[in-house]
């Protein structure tokens, strides 16, 4: 099917769609209208399930090309598991209106119905327009069909930073219920995450963090320059750090809020330090990758390898399976001027156990490797690579 395909597209796209069918999803082929889409997804080495029913799509020209059109998202983009849906239920409503018609006969007059359409059954700011808009721009351009359209203003929304006043008073807290919610900082009978939510809110009311900006706040932030006092955060746009002012009416409560906030943090803020003072690797991201587990587990048998008190030849001492300690015992014999009852006594040791002690390291110095034995002691020699 996707050879078929390539006859209606514009000389241009041929190389580029022939490369898409690599980026299907696993165990499906262009020919299926239901793929499974969830191993694009954040969670794809995990089970599940998202659908992406080209099948709903009755014209079959579009079908293909909404297939086409995915699949190149994908090549470019890495869209996620949940792309396909929107722009195959606004291909639905574009297959509606051609009908038995050839793809090539698409108008622009279509695209204006097919707005309407959309805006009666989901409204002007729902996300199917801007869908509608992709849909347009890749017909015009893999079909060379003459296209053109730019989804409405009205599909934007009306609050956020591409929004209105009118709508972003809309979204606002009314002043009456902020206040009230403020007043709960003075309880004493509140929960701490309660306690916590309230006092971060007193403080984004005082200086208008974005979430980010309020969750990375360093615990020294408060600052006073001048008789001004200012909040010191991170930017979330930049990463440096800058002062954020205080009008003066809200300093006893910004001071209250910072103040309740360390104290209900201290615990947290105590953990993600030894976090930080930890070199431990993050294991659970290790052990998804074999080159990491290979290169960890090195590491790990090299620092106990060459740990003293994991040496099965140790020049220095000798191993006291009884004590499970090592005794220096030629350094004390050399000591006391080589007096053996003093050697003992000063060690502890009997006679018997002395001189196993001493063969034992004596052996070590020759890079030699002592083995007791139930019956008797035998001598090893090792080849040991010192590079």
């Amino acid at each position: 099917m996707l050879k078929e395909a390539l006859l209606h597209l514009s000389t241009d796209r041929h190389s580029l769609a022939a490369e898409l069918e690599v980026h299907l999803p696993a165990d499906h082929t262009f020919e299926d209208d239901v793929w499974n889409t969830w191993t694009w997804g954040k969670l794809g080495h995990r089970n599940g399930t998202a659908t992406a029913n080209f099948g709903s799509i009755k014209h079959i020209e579009l079908r293909i090309a909404m297939k086409l059109l995915v699949l190149n998202a994908r090549a470019t983009r890495k869209v996620g598991s949940h792309y396909p849906y929107p722009i195959i239920q606004a291909a639905v409503r574009v297959g509606d209106l051609l009908q038995a018609r050839r793809l090539a006969t698409l108008t622009n007059t279509d695209i204006q119905l097919c707005e309407a359409a959309i805006i009666k059954e989901f409204g002007a700011s729902g996300s199917y327009l801007l869908e509608l808009q992709q849909i347009v721009v890749f017909l015009a351009n893999w079909y060379e069909i003459s296209l053109i359209y730019k989804r409405p203003k009205t599909a934007a929304l009306r609050y956020g930073v591409k929004g209105n006043d009118e709508g972003r008073r809309d979204k606002l807290i009314a002043d009456n219920v902020l206040v009230q919610l403020l007043s709960l900082r003075l309880r004493n009978d509140l929960e701490p995450e309660d306690k916590a939510f309230i006092n971060a809110l007193a403080l984004n009311t005082a200086c208008g963090f974005r979430i980010s900006e309020l969750l990375t706040l360093p615990a020294d932030c408060l600052c006073r320059d001048e008789e001004a006092l200012f909040v010191r955060s991170l930017e979330a746009k930049g990463g440096v750090a800058a002062p954020r002012f205080v009008p003066s009416p809200l300093w006893p409560v910004v001071e209250q809020a910072v103040g309740d906030l360390l104290e209900l943090t201290a615990s947290g803020r105590e953990i993600a330090r030894d976090w930080a003072k930890s070199l431990e690797p993050d294991w659970a991201r290790v052990f998804k990758d074999e080159k990491a587990l290979i290169y960890f587990v090195s590491k790990f048998l090299h620092e106990w390898t060459t740990d003293p008190n994991n040496q099965l030849i140790n020049p220095n001492a000798a191993w006291h399976f009884g004590r499970a300690e090592w005794i220096d015992v030629l350094g004390a014999l050399e000591r006391n001027n080589g007096a053996v009852n003093k050697t003992t006594t000063e060690l502890n040791l009997n006679w018997s156990t002395f001189q196993n002690l001493c063969n034992q390291q004596k052996l070590g110095r020759e890079g030699l490797l002592y083995q007791r034995t139930e019956a008797r002691t035998k001598k090893i020699r090792c080849v040991i690579n010192v590079s």
